[in-house]
């Protein structure tokens, strides 16, 4: 980049060596300033530069594409959240969502923005903004995305089956309401059809839910084990809950969970209980690779043991 340097610029306009432009005064004979193909070559590629290196074709048409270019690069992922809150305490059709600063995109890698003073509520047995973006709330999960039309700043929730799929980071689907072009997936919870989403508490991406027993077992295996945790979100990340090993006999052994078939990452409990004795560890953000796959391992020095996962929240 270079400043204009022609014999009629205006010297130091912006302080020492910063010279600047004038549209001149030919009563006072002070001409205007004359220009340089140097300065406006250097003015085009600085910006071009910035558009193409964001990945946007430049389009003589478009004269949005620096501020575009400026929103990929100036914010956080798609998603990030700031003092996200929500909560229910009985299974409802609806639920507020509130967060001081959410960023939304229009894609992936597209036009990010900055959505503050989030206080919406989603109502699942409506269709539309506001609601499913269509059908019914499933058995199953329902995704949770903000929307905002950038042109009007208008924003609401839109809820997506997420029964059986990870959904994507930005509303991929074909029914987003009209106006809406950038989004983000804040949430992912079960839900009950006609009850809608069950107890949870939500902190930023953190989701608590009503403790499950998911693996219950008396078969002894040190080679991680698979076992499919129904209340684990397809968009997990991490994973938190607890595991128990109890015993018919008195003896050492322990139940240990894992996210991934290797079998590292494991959290768990190892010790010696009394015939009939019981042990129960928390563990909590296990990473899994596969939701809702979960594995465990159990051992026992003598008797039966029996070997349990209870789930009690995830990440998103």
């Amino acid at each position: 980049m270079k400043r204009i340097s022609t014999a009629t610029s205006v010297p130091n306009k912006f302080g020492a060596g910063k010279n600047g432009f004038t549209d001149g005064n030919v009563v006072g004979g002070i001409p205007s300033t004359d220009l340089e193909a140097q300065w406006f070559d250097s003015v085009q590629e600085e910006v071009a530069n910035v558009v193409e290196d964001a990945g946007i074709v430049l389009d003589g048409n478009d004269r949005t594409q620096l501020l575009q270019a400026l929103r990929r690069r100036g914010m956080s992922p798609v998603g990030t959240v700031r003092n996200l809150r929500a909560s229910l305490a009985a299974a409802s059709m609806s639920a507020t969502f509130t967060a001081d600063e959410v960023v939304v995109a229009s894609a992936l890698g597209g036009s990010r923005y900055l959505v503050s003073g989030v206080n919406k509520t989603i109502n699942l047995a409506t269709v539309g903004a506001g609601g499913m973006d269509t059908g019914a709330a499933p058995t199953g999960f329902v995704g949770v995305y903000l929307l905002l039309n950038p042109t009007t700043g208008a924003t609401a929730l839109l809820g997506v089956n997420g029964s059986g799929v990870a959904l994507p980071e930005v509303y991929g689907g074909a029914n987003m309401p009209v106006g809406y072009t950038a989004s983000a997936l804040i949430s992912c919870l079960r839900t009950t059809a006609g009850a809608g989403f069950q107890v949870f508490a939500q902190t930023d991406r953190s989701i608590s839910v009503a403790t499950v027993l998911e693996q219950s077992t008396s078969t002894a295996t040190g080679t991680p084990a698979a076992f499919t945790a129904t209340s684990l979100s397809r968009n997990a990340k991490t994973v938190s809950g607890s595991v128990t090993f109890s015993c018919n006999a008195a003896a050492g052994g322990g139940t240990s969970v894992f996210g991934f078939s290797a079998g590292v990452g494991a959290q768990g409990i190892n010790l010696t209980v009394s015939a009939g004795g019981t042990a129960s560890v928390s563990f909590s953000n296990v990473p899994v690779i596969s939701p809702p796959t979960l594995y465990d391992t159990g051992t026992t020095s003598a008797g039966t043991g029996t070997y349990q996962v209870s789930v009690s929240g995830y990440t998103i």
